[in-house]
């Protein structure tokens, strides 16, 4: 999707969002886990997202994390700045993925919120670069915004 989309002030990240997974993407691919049995991995202290994805996911989270900022954060048109404020959904680490958790089942929960958010904010990075790369023409604002 390449131009900005109605969604609402809520989530307008929304029509951004990723269809399906993408193994072989070099950047998505580090997503493409089965939610239904998530990597998890016995520790000494407990359960956990398993090292090499937990450290992987964390590079992706700072990536994005960044490429977010830059598009909004440092925005010159009117759109970027008023996308820029609305409510962020919570970052992947706030829940809690590099951690280790007394149950499985605690762990698994972990893993799939943290999936959940890293979705919206690639969708959020999309949306950032369709405002951006039409940012010199004039884009009716309330076509996306409520």
């Amino acid at each position: 999707m390449r131009y900005p989309q109605f969604a609402g002030k809520e989530v307008p990240e929304a029509p951004f969002l990723l269809l399906g997974r993408h193994p072989g993407d070099p950047l998505l691919s580090r997503l493409s886990i089965d939610l239904r049995s998530p990597p998890i991995t016995r520790y000494s202290t407990g359960w956990g997202l398993d090292a090499a994805t937990a450290q992987s996911w964390w590079r992706l989270e700072k990536g994005l994390l960044y490429i977010s900022d830059q598009l909004f954060f440092h925005g010159n048109t009117q759109a970027i700045r008023l996308a820029h404020s609305f409510p962020f959904w919570p970052q992947p680490s706030d829940y809690n993925y590099r951690k280790q958790f007394v149950t499985p089942e605690s762990a698994c929960i972990s893993i799939r919120r943290t999936y959940t958010a890293f979705m919206f904010l690639a969708a959020r990075c999309s949306l950032g670069i369709a405002l951006w790369e039409h940012a010199d023409s004039k884009i009716d604002q309330t076509a996306w915004v409520v």
